[in-house]
């Protein structure tokens, strides 16, 4: 991950390899990006998905997603809303508030960050996304149950949906 330089790409190395590689992923439907932060919106590999693949994003991130050919993306921004239609029925997409940033190197463009809910046949999901412990994730509990609350390695924050 990181920068491409056209012979390479310059930037930190992974400590630990990906569970899988792109080629053994299964056919993605629905891509939900949390924030800009290179480790999470590398170009290159999100230049191998489909151009069609849905895409939701943060707001004012729009921009650096144009070099990967991706053509159906979404910027939502707090508390709106989206709705993704696939072959096994409707998923509503909702952005949530975290604790995290959003800027990218080397432009210091202030860039939102999200986390998600998605709510199909009356079941939910919270995507925490990179958040820090905050006061936000339990307001986020108003909004539940939810089956699965999904954080961060190491995070503390799940201690706050309990």
């Amino acid at each position: 991950m990181g920068i491409s330089l056209g012979v390479g790409t310059a930037g930190p190395k992974r400590f630990i390899a990906p569970a899988l590689r792109a080629k053994e992923l299964p056919p993605i439907d629905l891509l939900l990006l949390s924030h800009a932060h290179m480790d999470h919106m590398d170009l290159p590999t999100l230049g191998r998905f489909k151009s069609d693949t849905f895409v939701v994003t943060s707001k004012d991130t729009l921009d650096v997603l144009k070099p990967t050919g991706l053509k159906r993306v979404t910027e939502l921004a707090w508390n709106q809303r989206e709705t993704f239609s696939g072959t096994k029925g409707e998923l509503e997409i909702q952005a949530v508030e975290v604790k995290h940033w959003g800027a990218r190197w080397p432009s210091e463009k202030p860039r939102g960050y999200n986390g998600y809910i998605l709510r199909r046949e009356g079941r939910s999901i919270l995507f925490a996304g990179d958040t820090a412990l905050t006061t936000t994730l339990g307001r986020l509990r108003s909004q539940g149950p939810f089956d699965v609350p999904l954080t961060g390695c190491g995070s503390r924050s799940a201690s706050t949906l309990a």
